[in-house]
């Protein structure tokens, strides 16, 4: 036949059913089937022909199989088995993704026991989804340029744009770039392959590590609470070790035994600590929160402890002055002041001050009197006791201010007068804690307890063993202020501690004897400095430490503490674990992307049924060549892509068949 060029498709003459055999086989042979065509009365199709003839070699026609009353037989669904597989797979792996967040999101990381990592499943999960995915979006690009050319005449470079969008996102883009609404449902499979590329980023944020406390069921921790006191450093008891030669009234061994007992290790330990918490070193209460927990709470708890209160007397101080001289020629003469304040309980101690005068030339070049020798600071402690044998301890102390100001009559240089008590009392902790190792108290609240009654004990019934040193007098209190819980301190026991705080806190510091010797410290002056700490030491500060320090070697026993009838608080422990959280967000893309793939797959297997499944097949491009084009429509030998995809911009074509029922790619205008 002579080549003619196609405009427009007329009905040919009829042709009955011939079961002619293709020359591309039996796989082929359904390619046509399901074409709706028109038929003739007698049943025979009616063919569509090209206004111009096509010489086609005969071994390359291609007869459309015919069933046995005159039409094509259906399509067969066996062409998209494996796209249906595909997307079954993708479905099938992301279910199983959401299945495996479901179980663990919220769990600790250390109930993974899988040798692969969270992770790592997550990321093969999506990969296996991603990839059935593509491979179905693919295959219905690729099918879809058949259509996009049978509905209607197109340019032939719209065939390059489906090739290149069906092999991945760049190609995609183009396409929603180009074709927009001449292609809708190509245009939404570019979108899904396009967006496909944010499926691996967004599924490395699917999940977070982060740290949580967890309640330790089989750990218990416990703290330090002291509802009564009894001092390990100050016993009122026999050694139990010398219990049958005491039994045998040998007083050679009692005394020695008197001493042993008086002083021992336990004694050292809690001066020594005493003396650090005024140095600013405060010990501990005692306290456990075992591994592995990295912390521990305990619920509100009152606890027996020592509270302070501190003033600022300098407004209110009397001091009573006295000056002295040895002779009415003497340049010296000696000043003392007595410190007193309104208010003093009658039992305390008063602070005296003393300085020798010289008497200098002052600015105005008068004589007046300056300190030569003089006392920088001085501190006394008193203990006081009241009816019921309960003690309290109070410091009074005075330093001056200004060694360089002149003296007159009976003014004292510029001083500065202090006043701390300490008394037990009851603390009520809010919240404490311990974080990392680190005890935190938490809220605390203090009451003043009020003694109610004092019971002596005799000697003899002092414990386990033969007994005591002698009679002990225990006082109970009652904390009216806070909770109303009683407590009991040994009496005897309490006045040591507070003797030995008096000794430590006695100081005085000054230049004497012609400012040629220096003095500082009271009875512990030989060993430290203390009046020299003391002077220079906030006293606010100071006086608070020492109240810490007592209480915590109150709730402290063995091997550090002081309290031999101490009682441990249980509390929860729990632990720092790091556990597995679902960011469910970050899964919706990747859901989205399936669910839209299947319903577009669907709806592509819906709309080309009928339709030759030719997907992206090489071969149907070649068989189903340009029809309607003579020496144009060759290419030359040295022509580039580029070259090609201009020339086919300029070139329309619509796919259907020719007068023998061959597909081509048919010239349009």
């Amino acid at each position: 036949m002579t080549p003619k060029t196609f405009f427009e498709l007329k009905p040919s003459g009829s042709r009955t059913s011939t079961g002619g055999v293709s020359p591309l086989g039996g796989e082929y042979d359904e390619y046509l089937q399901g074409y709706d065509v028109p038929r003739s009365q007698n049943g025979s199709e009616t063919r569509f022909r090209t206004t111009g003839t096509t010489e086609v070699p005969p071994e390359s026609l291609f007869y459309p199989p015919h069933n046995g009353n005159g039409r094509r037989a259906g399509a067969s669904r066996s062409w998209w088995w494996a796209e249906i597989a595909s997307v079954a797979g993708s479905i099938a792996a992301m279910v199983a993704l959401v299945i495996v967040l479901a179980l663990f999101d919220g769990r600790a990381l250390s109930q993974w026991n899988f040798f692969i990592q969270p992770n790592t499943i997550i990321s093969i999960l999506v990969m296996v989804s991603k990839t059935s995915m593509l491979l179905a979006v693919s295959a219905c690009l690729s099918q879809l340029k058949w259509k996009h050319f049978h509905d209607r005449p197109r340019p032939l470079n719209d065939l390059q744009i489906f090739d290149s969008a069906s092999r991945g996102p760049l190609g995609s883009l183009y396409l929603m770039g180009n074709l927009r609404l001449g292609a809708v449902l190509a245009f939404f499979f570019a979108v899904v392959t396009t967006a496909s590329v944010a499926i691996d980023p967004t599924a490395q944020q699917i999940l977070q590590f982060p740290s949580r406390i967890t309640k330790l069921e089989n750990v218990a921790s416990k703290l330090g609470v002291a509802e009564q006191y009894s001092s390990r450093a100050f016993r009122n008891k026999y050694p139990e070790s010398d219990a049958s030669r005491i039994s045998q009234a040998n007083q050679k061994h009692l005394h020695e035994d008197f001493y042993l007992e008086y002083f021992n290790g336990d004694t050292l330990l809690l001066q020594s600590s005493l003396l650090n918490a005024i140095f600013g070193s405060i010990p501990e209460p005692s306290y456990s929160c075992p591994p592995p927990a990295t912390s521990c709470s305990w619920p509100d708890f009152s606890t027996l402890g020592v509270c302070r209160s501190y003033r600022n007397l300098t407004e209110v101080a009397a001091p009573a002055c006295n000056a002295t001289s040895s002779n009415d020629k003497s340049p010296t003469r000696n000043l003392t002041c007595m410190y007193d304040y309104h208010g003093r309980n009658r039992s305390e101690f008063l602070v005296d001050m003393k300085w020798n005068l010289v008497a200098k030339p002052g600015p105005d070049g008068k004589m007046q009197g300056y300190p030569a020798d003089w006392t920088w600071y001085q501190a006394m402690s008193t203990i006081h006791t009241d009816k019921f044998g309960h003690q309290t301890l109070s410091m009074t102390s005075v330093k001056m201010l200004n060694g360089n100001s002149p003296v007159n009559g009976k003014t004292p240089p510029p001083t500065e007068m202090l006043q701390s008590d300490w008394y037990l009392c009851e603390h009520t902790h809010h919240g404490a804690t311990i974080d990392s190792g680190r005890l935190t108290p938490g809220r605390v609240v203090s009451a003043p307890l009020t003694p109610l009654r004092n019971t002596t004990v005799p000697a003899s019934n002092m414990g386990a063993g033969p007994g005591g040193l002698y009679d002990e007098s225990f006082v109970t209190y009652r904390a009216d202020g806070g909770t109303g819980r009683e407590y009991t301190v040994g009496q005897y026991q309490f006045s040591r501690l507070y003797a030995f705080l008096k000794s430590a806190l006695d100081n005085r510091f000054g230049l004497f004897d012609n400012a040629t010797r220096v003095e500082s410290g009271g009875s512990l002056g030989a060993l430290l400095p203390m009046g020299y700490y003391m002077n220079l030491t906030d006293h606010a500060a100071l006086t608070g430490r020492v109240a810490e320090g007592v209480s915590a070697q109150m709730r402290s026993k063995t091997p550090a503490g002081d309290n031999d009838e101490l009682t441990m608080l249980e509390g929860a422990a729990f632990r720092a674990e790091t556990y597995i959280h679902v960011r469910w967000p970050w899964v919706l893309l990747a859901l989205i992307e399936v669910v839209a793939a299947a319903v577009l797959v669907t709806v592509t297997i819906f709309i080309t049924r009928g339709q030759p499944l030719l997907k992206s097949s090489v071969m149907a491009l070649l068989l189903h060549g340009l029809d309607g084009w003579e020496e144009e429509g060759k290419a030359g030998s040295l022509e580039t892509e580029k070259d090609l995809e201009e020339r086919s911009k300029g070139m329309t074509a619509r796919l259907c068949e020719d007068d023998n029922g061959w597909l081509r790619f048919s010239k349009s205008f």
